[in-house]
């Protein structure tokens, strides 16, 4: 319900073999992220293909330990 239009790729044409797409998107947060992708044919027939893929981002949680010296009295 809270989906928008992030980006629109146009088609390779002329290719028999078919065409490789890419799309990066920058998100304006981080948190969890869904994407799916649709295609419009010539006809103007749209299809939207699933699953939907879920992107988390953010920063990675590190948890780093450090030895302990202690002098002996």
């Amino acid at each position: 319900s809270q989906a928008v239009l992030v980006g629109v790729v146009p088609a390779a044409m002329g290719g028999t073999t078919g065409a490789s797409y890419a799309f990066e998107d920058t998100v304006p947060a981080d948190g969890e992220w869904w994407y799916w992708l649709a295609d419009v044919d010539t006809s103007g027939v749209e299809t939207v293909h699933a699953p939907p893929v879920r992107a988390s981002v953010g920063l990675p949680v590190y948890r780093l330990w450090l030895p302990m010296v202690a002098r002996a009295e």
